[in-house]
């Protein structure tokens, strides 16, 4: 075996750098500044320049050797895709044309094969669910079932299998025999509950009619009952009214003693004439006591009434009385507070008007006693600082005015 001569990625990319400067080189000219350390002349100024330059373009030079490698492997990298794409369409029409050739006969297999299973799949479930309705015969047939029909499914049955159930035959004729003793027991029962049912519907037919007469009876007990109470309610209605009292309207009572006397006594009552006539003569026995009664509790209450409102009367006179001696004195107190606020206002005024005199001599004074010690720049400065304006402004105007008036001048600007 030969050993082989090809470089690797990396060894390339280090050749194609050597032009530039080797591994030694590079090394020798990086410790050659290692002595600097600190700039402390323009001589080691120089020499720290001189350094860096020298890495500085080494770099830029090693940058561009190797940008334009670069630029020539990614050239070769188009020109090997672009050959690569060319070949490639020379060959590959005719492998996507085997290749859906391949696909269609794979896609037809698939289908048979798919085909067989679902029609297999379709008759094995078409077979059990025949299965499931024969075995099913037994639970779905009880003793409630019609004894008609039962019969029909057992003569069905007895006539053996109406289908082929292929591999299945041996469970299918299991199910037919296994049906078919269920279905005769529950043949017989449903015969015994049809009969059984029978006796107890003519039971229950004689139970209803015996019912249905004593029904009749209690209804007409009842009604009798109603009527006899009805008959009662209205002897008791002419008594007239028990919610009435003493102290309701006579008017009211007058009108129910009226409406008494207005009731007839007719057929209505029947057997119970009689004592309906003898509650409403008490009815109105009572009523026309009730009604002294409340004639008497009435005019009561109007001399009450009448005490009440005159009471009333002399106890609004006297609020009102009270109520304007309350507000004269009222506004009295008001008026002496407005005085005394008056006043104090007044006060604090003055001791602000003279606190702020005291100010402005102090500060006259404090500035007379700055101004003395100080040239007319500083002076300038002084008073610009106190006025918020431009010292040139100021010092202009201390050269020009005499120290003497300049001193009032700016002792009457410090004041305001």
């Amino acid at each position: 075996m030969t050993e082989s001569k090809e470089l690797t990625v990396i060894e390339r990319a280090q050749h194609a750098l050597k032009a530039a400067a080797t591994d030694q080189q590079l090394a020798e000219l990086a410790a050659a500044s290692k002595s600097i350390t600190a700039i402390t002349n323009a001589d080691g100024l120089q020499q720290a320049h001189r350094a860096r330059m020298t890495l500085k373009n080494t770099r830029v030079e090693i940058a561009r050797i190797g940008k334009s490698a670069r630029d020539d492997a990614t050239q070769f990298s188009k020109a090997v895709i672009a050959e690569e794409k060319r070949l490639i369409a020379i060959i590959e029409p005719e492998e996507q044309r085997l290749e859906g050739l391949q696909n269609a006969w794979e896609a037809a297999r698939a289908a048979e094969k798919k085909a067989r299973e679902d029609a297999e799949r379709e008759r094995v479930q078409v077979i059990h669910a025949k299965l499931a309705k024969l075995e099913a015969l037994p639970t779905g047939y009880t003793a409630a079932s019609d004894p008609a029909r039962i019969l029909e499914i057992i003569q069905f049955l007895e006539g053996g299998l109406s289908f082929d159930y292929q591999e299945f035959a041996e469970r299918a004729e299991a199910a037919r025999q296994t049906a078919l003793v269920a279905l005769r027991q529950a043949h017989v029962e449903a015969l015994e509950r049809v009969e059984r049912e029978g006796r107890e519907a003519q039971a229950r037919h004689e139970e209803e009619e015996r019912l249905r007469q004593e029904r009749e009876q209690l209804e007409r007990d009842k009604a009798e009952q109603q009527r006899v109470a009805k008959i009662r309610e209205q002897i008791a209605a002419l008594s007239g009214p028990t919610h009435l009292t003493a102290t309701d309207s006579p008017a009211l009572i007058e009108q129910a003693i009226r409406t008494l006397e207005d009731a007839p006594i007719d057929e209505r009552y029947g057997e119970f004439g009689s004592e309906a006539a003898a509650a409403r003569a008490g009815g109105i026995a009572r009523l026309t006591q009730l009604c002294n009664a409340a004639h008497a509790h009435k005019a009561e209450q109007d001399r009450l009434a009448q005490q009440r409102a005159e009471q009333e009367q002399r106890d609004r006179d006297q609020e009102a009385r009270q109520a304007e001696i309350d507000r004269k004195e009222r506004e009295q107190r008001e008026a002496e507070q407005r005085r005394r606020d008056e006043e104090r206002a007044q006060q604090a005024q003055r001791e602000r008007e003279q606190q702020q005199q005291r100010e402005a001599e102090e500060r006259r004074r404090a500035l007379g006693e700055r101004v003395d010690a100080l040239h007319a720049l500083d002076i300038a400065q002084i008073v610009a600082d106190h006025l918020g304006t431009e010292p040139v402004v100021i010092a202009a105007r201390v050269l020009e005015i005499p120290r003497e008036e300049w001193f009032e001048i700016t002792s009457q600007e410090a004041a305001a």
